[in-house]
């Protein structure tokens, strides 16, 4: 059982290791713009909401952070 976590966590490092680095190649840089148009087409395709939704709520991500700041921010003023 141990052994199947040290696996699969050294499998996880390998892959974003090896992630890093392939998204800065130039192959890299052309398999994500092909794997992008694939998906885009996908969901035009098959009329797919999930892959749109997707990025709206990355598009949401900076209004979420300001709200997380301002309720920490909050907090912190409270417990003083």
């Amino acid at each position: 059982m141990i052994t199947w976590i040290i696996l699969s966590i050294l499998s996880a490092v390998v892959g974003s290791t090896f992630y890093e680095w392939w998204e800065d190649t130039k192959m890299g840089a052309w398999f994500n713009r092909k794997f992008d148009n694939a998906l885009d087409w996908a969901a035009k395709r098959y009329h797919i909401d999930s892959l749109k939704k997707e990025d709206k709520g990355f598009n949401k991500l900076p209004e979420r952070v300001k709200e997380a700041v301002l309720y920490y921010e909050k907090i912190q003023n409270d417990n003083k």
